[in-house]
């Protein structure tokens, strides 16, 4: 065969790549005639051979994941060689994001991360979250080029379910990553009505509140000192101990949980119980006239007394009856020779 016979071969057309996977491209490109090889180089390194083919295709491995990859082509024969061809780019696949993790969830807001799985920055993604496992309705929707995203308008103690993708720079998504799950936190509790006391004793108070929807916790304070926390209860009511005798002890309440405490309730305020008096005593005794007396066993100056006497000890009758401050009353208008009976 002469020299003469072969010509030199055209320019290919229609290069066009697809991704394959995160590390490889299909080059694909129209047949020219007098060829027997075609060449793929780098487009921005001419001279950077890629790949040679005797078909007008080549795929290309070993690449970096969602890059973009521009390459031209000439066509060849034993002869001679064609000229460059247009160039053309292609991004190889982003990959599918990893390990989503839900950073901060709160009442109606979360924020949550992910893996970017060797994609490169400048990655976008993604993130869809909903409230069904399905995803047959969204409740946010985020496209960014972080591995992050924050959601909001969220409705408390509510299950939602994260997906994410990637997106390479072509625009094809990826598959979407493993699902998550998560369940946001419950409002703050509101303030609880008025408390209410019992004296139990003359040491302790019982005391009841209207429960608070949300609430994981109750906590007692002192009214006069609301930093001052006087119980602790999962329960709307709590029992007050070691208290003084006959002592007025003001309260106020709030609900917590795992968001934080609610406001304060109305302040309510119970006397423990008084002791009763003991040790009681006569003297002096008159014709007519005594004065009483007795201990006042530990309860605190002002507390009252009720001091009564009878002549029966069933008490059916009172001769006399003084209500007083003081621990002694004094009765007047008795019969002589006569038994009296204190209480």
């Amino acid at each position: 065969m002469e020299w003469a016979d072969f010509q030199r071969p055209g320019v290919p057309g229609s290069l066009v790549g697809a991704p394959l996977g995160v590390s490889s491209i299909s080059w694909t490109w129209s047949a020219t005639s007098g060829t027997e090889f075609y060449k793929l180089f780098q487009a921005s390194s001419p001279a950077t051979l890629i790949a040679t083919s005797s078909s007008p295709a080549a795929v290309v491995t070993g690449l970096s994941t969602n890059t973009a990859y521009g390459v031209v082509l000439k066509a060849g024969n034993i002869q001679d060689e064609g000229g460059f061809s247009a160039s053309a780019t292609a991004y190889t696949l982003a990959a599918v994001p990893a390990a989503s993790v839900f950073d901060a969830v709160w009442t109606a807001s979360m924020t949550v991360s992910w893996s970017s799985n060797g994609n490169p920055s400048g990655t976008n993604f993604l993130a869809q979250l909903s409230g069904a496992a399905d995803f047959s309705s969204l409740a946010g929707s985020s496209q960014t080029p972080v591995a992050s995203a924050s959601f909001s308008g969220l409705l408390p103690k509510t299950t939602y379910y994260l997906r994410v993708r990637a997106i390479n720079g072509g625009g094809v998504f990826t598959d979407f990553s493993a699902t998550g799950s998560t369940r946001t936190k419950p409002s703050l509790p509101s303030a609880p009505g008025a408390p209410s006391g019992t004296s139990l004793g003359p040491s302790s108070i019982a005391w009841t509140w209207p429960s608070v929807a949300d609430a994981e916790l109750y906590k007692v304070y002192q009214a006069s000192s609301p930093g001052t926390l006087l119980a602790a209860s999962t329960a709307p009511a709590a029992v007050l101990t070691a208290l003084s005798t006959n002592t007025a002890y003001g309260i106020v309440v709030r609900a917590g949980n795992v968001v934080g405490d609610g406001p304060f309730s109305a302040s309510a305020t119970a006397y423990t119980l008084a002791a009763s008096p003991a040790s009681p005593a006569f003297g002096p005794i008159w014709t007519s006239s005594m004065t009483a007396s007795w201990s006042v066993n530990g309860n605190p100056s002002g507390t009252g007394f009720l001091a009564q006497l009878s002549l029966g000890d069933d008490f059916n009758g009172v001769a006399g009856s003084s209500q007083t401050l003081n621990a002694f009353a004094a009765f007047s208008g008795l019969s002589p020779k006569t038994t009296y009976y204190l209480r």
